[in-house]
Formats: C-alpha cells, sequence, structure tokens
C-alpha cells in the first residue's frame, strides 16, 4: 500500500525532471569553476617561469657584462701609451669578442687631456636578447716617470729647438705628444715642440702651446737606502734602494764614483757624487738584477747635496751596435737622494739612453746637443741658447716596473640604459 507521499511522487513527473535537471546544472558549474581554476593556476605557473627564465638571463647578462669591465682593466694597466679602445662586433674594434665571455662587449674611451690618463668605460652583457650595461671611471695612477721630463719647481724654455716626443723602442716616433709636467711654472719662452705641458695645482703655463691641468697631486720625493718598513704611500711612489740579496746584487761603486766603459747590471750604493765619463755601456749579457743597472746615491756624511754629472757623454746608446740595436733606457737607473742645492750637469753632446730620478736638484742647459731616450725627474729645468734639446719618451718606460704606479683605479659604478651603450664605429669613433 502507498502512503501519500509515494503516491504524490510517484504522480507528478515533473518534480522528478526538476530535480535532476538542478543537479545536473549544480555539477557544470562545479567543472566550470575546476576548469577557470586551472587555467588561471597555469597562467600563474606559466607567467612565474618566464619571469624566472628574464631574471636569469638578465642575471647572467650582469655577469657577462662585469666580465667586460674585468678586460678593460686589464687591457688598461697592460696599456704603453694611454689610448682608447674597444672590443666586439665592429671594424673599429681590435678584438672582436672575449672568448671567456662570448656575450660580453666593452669600450674604453680616453678622457681627452686628462692628467693622470682617465677612461669612462662601458660594457654590455647579452643572454638570449636580453641586454645588461654598466659603467665606471677608471684612473691610472702616476709612476715615477709619468713624464718625458717632470721639474717640480719650474721648467724654463728660453732657447728654440727643444722637443719632447713619444717613441717606440727604435726611437721612431708615436702618436701623441710626450708629457712634461710641473707643480710650479712651465714657461715657453721659446716652443718646444710636440708636448703637453701638465701642471698641478696651483702651478701655472705661460707662453705654450697645449697646457694640461693635472688632477690630483705629483710631488716626487727623495729615494730612501731601504724599502723596510715601506715608504708612506705618495703619488708617486717613493723609489727605494732593494735590499741586497741574489735578485738584486750589490755592485761596488767604481773608484772616485766614476762609471766609464761596461757597467755591469746590479744595484749600486754610492756616497756622494756621481760622474759619468766618455763611453759607457750596459753589460746586456748579464741577468743580474734583470739585467738592470740601478745607482742610488746619497750625500755623504754631514752633507746634503751631490751632483750628477752627464756632461758630453754617450751612455747605453746601443744593446748590440752592429745589429743596430738600440740602448733600453730601462737598463740604465740613477736615482740621486741629494737634497735642495745638488745639481744635474748635461749638454755639449749628451747622449744617454736612461732613467734620471733627482728630485731635488736643478739642471740648466746652455747650449751644446742633448739627446735623452728616456725620462728624468728634477726640481727645476732652465734650457738657454739653441741647445738643439730633444727628449724621447720611450714606450718601454711606461711598461716597465721603474714606472709602475699601481693597479688601475675604479671610480663611480652605474648601471645604465643598453640604449647608452655604443661600440667604436665610423660614425661614433674613439677618441
Amino acid at each position: 500500500m502507498l502512503t501519500t507521499a509515494e503516491s504524490s511522487r510517484r504522480s507528478d513527473p515533473e518534480s522528478h525532471s526538476d530535480e535532476g535537471g538542478s543537479s545536473l546544472l549544480v555539477l557544470v558549474l562545479l567543472v566550470g569553476v575546476i576548469l577557470l581554476g586551472g587555467a588561471v593556476f597555469i597562467s600563474d605557473v606559466s607567467g612565474a617561469l618566464a619571469n624566472t627564465g628574464t631574471v636569469s638571463d638578465l642575471i647572467q647578462a650582469r655577469a657577462q657584462a662585469l666580465a667586460g669591465l674585468s678586460d678593460a682593466l686589464f687591457r688598461i694597466d697592460q696599456q704603453a701609451t694611454p689610448a682608447s679602445f674597444c672590443v666586439g662586433p665592429s671594424a673599429q674594434c681590435a678584438v672582436p669578442a672575449l672568448p671567456a665571455a662570448p656575450g660580453a662587449q666593452e669600450v674604453a674611451r680616453l678622457v681627452a687631456g686628462a692628467q693622470p690618463p682617465s677612461w669612462t668605460v662601458q660594457a654590455e652583457g647579452t643572454v638570449n636578447g636580453r641586454r645588461y650595461a654598466v659603467q665606471e671611471t677608471v684612473t691610472r695612477p702616476f709612476g715615477d716617470f709619468a713624464f718625458a721630463t717632470f721639474a717640480a719647481s719650474s721648467i724654463t724654455i728660453h732657447g728654440s729647438g727643444a722637443t719632447a716626443q713619444a717613441t717606440g723602442p727604435t726611437g721612431s716616433p708615436t702618436c701623441g705628444p710626450a708629457p712634461i709636467g710641473s707643480d710650479g711654472s712651465i714657461s715657453c719662452g721659446a716652443s718646444i715642440a710636440g708636448t703637453a705641458q701638465v701642471t698641478f695645482p696651483p702651478g701655472s703655463v705661460s707662453g705654450c702651446t697645449n697646457p694640461v691641468t693635472g688632477v690630483g697631486t705629483y710631488a716626487p720625493q727623495v729615494p730612501l737606502a731601504g724599502c723596510t718598513p715601506a715608504p708612506p704611500a705618495a703619488s708617486p711612489p717613493t723609489p727605494c734602494m732593494p735590499a741586497n740579496s741574489a735578485q738584486t746584487p750589490r755592485v761596488a761603486c767604481p773608484v772616485s764614483n766614476t762609471f766609464t766603459g761596461t757597467i755591469e747590471p746590479g744595484v749600486y750604493d754610492c756616497t756622494g757624487s756621481i760622474t759619468f765619463s766618455g763611453t759607457t755601456t750596459v753589460d746586456y749579457g748579464s741577468t743580474a738584477n734583470g739585467g738592470i743597472v740601478q745607482i742610488y746615491a746619497f750625500p755623504a756624511s754631514g752633507q746634503t747635496t751631490l751632483d750628477v754629472s752627464m756632461d758630453a757623454v754617450t751612455a747605453n746608446q746601443w744593446q748590440n751596435q752592429s745589429a743596430q740595436l738600440v740602448g733600453n733606457p730601462v737598463a740604465l737607473q740613477i736615482y740621486s737622494a741629494g737634497g735642495p742645492g745638488s745639481s744635474v750637469t748635461m749638454g755639449h753632446g749628451t747622449l744617454a739612453d736612461a732613467l734620471l730620478y733627482a728630485p731635488d736638484s736643478t739642471a740648466t742647459v746652455n747650449g751644446g746637443q742633448v739627446t735623452w731616450t728616456g725620462a728624468f725627474v728634477l726640481d727645476s729645468l732652465t734650457i738657454n741658447g739653441n741647445p738643439n734639446f730633444l727628449v724621447n719618451y720611450d714606450s718601454r718606460v711606461t711598461t716597465s716596473a721603474a714606472d709602475a704606479g699601481g693597479p688601475p683605479a675604479v671610480g663611480s659604478f652605474t648601471t645604465t640604459a643598453p640604449s647608452a651603450f655604443a661600440l667604436c664605429s665610423t660614425g661614433n669613433p674613439c677618441p
């Protein structure tokens, strides 16, 4: 027997249809919600993966750009003559790519007239089309022979025929002027050809054609008798006589400190004035002290001054004359610790391939030819008359340990827009 309710349900088929339709609608809605949520989830995951890929590419691009900066620092440190350069796919770049960082490009633009030499360095890294660019300033610290001629108090040129030029190892002129410098004054009463005249504040230049204001300081210090303890930091570094060792052996100074004939490499510790006489040569067959003659002269007890005489001499002109192999100025180094009032004598046909460091000494050239290949440091230099005074600033000087001023110094570092990066090109040449 059917109950009243059961009889009602069985007798009303529309109610069954409504309930089934409602359930189906709920099911469809539930499936739609699940599918929509899945789509959103997949979209989020895909976006996250894409973002992760972008971040990874940029991190790798940054590493490539930093590798470009490191390579530029190395190239600046190794340059004999400061110059602009680039690395990348441009005809203006001597190197097309970095094997260890194929996504890197770099450009170093020498700042015109900067003393000490400075560069604006840019580098860019690219990975999967994503670019990252950085920029920094780099300065190469001064060494002891950063100038063809430096005289702390003054350089005065009254006569004509004075020239300072940058030269290569064979004596051939190279690009660019050779700098002369002073902390005091440079006066060009007559022209001095081929130079940049650099003064450090508050120094001044008068009558010269290419004046440049140096940055920072350049104050040569008197050489020291030892390197222990290390001398205080200075610009340029203070020279100190190496300790006696198998690598830097002491050699006895000649009688009366007069050097003539063949000079053996080594470290000479001389007391009092020194003289070069006649023709002197360096024994290039010796490996002692790296094949370098280093002469240190210190005042005698109770004295503060000494003299270096190189008048009418021929010093270190040849490594091998028959083979026409010229002397190396780095192989003959002369350091005078004489105080104010000391002097250097040159003229009457002086021919020297040498480095001379006498920061408290004066030199006056009154005539007669002087050809000096290398560099020298004095307190004052005066050129009178028509001396035909020529300084060949040899490229071997600037790459030698004698002129080491320390590694390049990094200044400001910033990230830049990749659109600001550009290699040297015909339309955008490096200076």
